[in-house]
């Protein structure tokens, strides 16, 4: 059954222009305390963070960040597929090349089994060292939600105090802030529980209430996001290689993000080995726009190997279909893709 991207006079929840600027036009509860926070000062009453966690990055990699109102020219960036087709590899490429171009960055995993943070080269030590996922901070999950991680029947809050989240705990490295997301380390506690609360309502401070440039990282689907955190977003791209596993997991994506009213979204071709693999995607996915045909390339390879990030030494050549996608990101696309 085909789906396509909703226009904003049509969604039942119409995108303001507010909401255009980062902001959502129905902000759902998760959001609210969120935009009462306007400092992203840490209080001095919190405590002191586990000691299995290492201490925060003591260097404030984005401080004082503008409302999105303040900086027009952030961008809110989701990128999605089925895992091991290139997330984060396409995730980290347009973090650094933003970077380069001075931007503000914060690329944010939000893949349990990601590494976003090896695509970016940081070297595994400091990974373990500094990279904690937010999910596995125990007191501050307590602390900000008011519940104990891992026990039933409680209460907790909803919409728990996340602003100086990403200025207490993103790690920065050549330019890119890097925040991991990580998940409850209980399986299947995709229900309500202290430690989803505070991702989701994190995410939600994350894509609409940050002036820098935000780069998610997701894992195949789109739990993180919800009907009014994805207003904030200005495009979802969902990579898929050549094969027919990455072309159903990339639609159902789509439908999914079609469904929460995702308007723009494209997809990346990744390893592509030439022309037939382009024209194989196309034709598995017609109707959504094609935002770049990423080729295999031996370097990107070498790089992913030997731990250094995934641009390091590619020249001019190598960097251009990242270049493209990068361009492809501002012109309009009305998306939609047939079962």
């Amino acid at each position: 059954m085909p789906v396509s991207r909703t226009p904003d006079n049509s969604s039942g929840h119409p995108r303001s222009a507010s909401a255009k600027r980062g902001q959502s036009a129905f902000p759902d509860p998760l959001s609210v305390s969120a935009k009462r926070e306007q400092s992203p000062i840490r209080d001095p009453q919190s405590p002191i963070p586990n000691p299995q966690s290492p201490i925060p990055n003591p260097q404030s990699p984005i401080p004082n960040p503008q409302s999105p109102i303040d900086n027009p020219h952030s961008l809110k960036l989701a990128i999605s597929g089925k895992g091991g087709v290139g997330k984060s590899t396409l995730a980290a490429a347009l973090a650094i090349l933003l970077a380069r171009r001075g931007g503000r960055v914060l690329a944010v995993d939000a893949d349990p089994d990601g590494s976003l943070a090896s695509c970016l080269g940081i070297p595994p030590a400091v990974q373990r060292e500094r990279i904690v996922p937010i999910a596995a901070r125990r007191a501050l999950i307590e602390e900000r939600t008011g519940a104990r991680v891992r026990e039933y029947g409680q209460m907790f809050t909803l919409n728990p105090r996340v602003s100086d989240i990403a200025d207490t705990y993103a790690y920065v490295h050549d330019g890119v802030a890097v925040l991991a997301l990580g998940a409850s380390a209980k399986g299947g506690a995709g229900c309500a529980c202290p430690e989803n609360a505070l991702l989701r309502a994190l995410v939600t401070n994350l894509v609409l209430e940050r002036g820098e440039t935000v780069i998610l990282d997701m894992e195949a689907g789109i739990e993180h996001l919800g009907r009014a955190t994805a207003s904030g977003v200005d495009t979802m791209l969902v990579v898929v290689e050549p094969g027919q596993r990455a072309v159903e997991s990339a639609r159902r994506v789509l439908t999914r993000a079609a469904d929460i009213g995702l308007r723009d979204i494209g997809i990346v071709v990744n390893k592509s080995e030439g022309p037939g693999d382009e024209e194989m995607v196309r034709a598995a996915l017609p109707g959504v726009a094609v935002c770049g045909v990423i080729p295999y390339t031996d370097a990107i390879r070498a790089n992913e190997r030997s731990g250094r990030g995934v641009l390091e030494g590619l020249g001019p050549d190598a960097l251009a279909p990242f270049e493209r996608v990068l361009e492809s990101i501002s012109v309009p696309r009305r998306t939609g893709v047939s079962a």
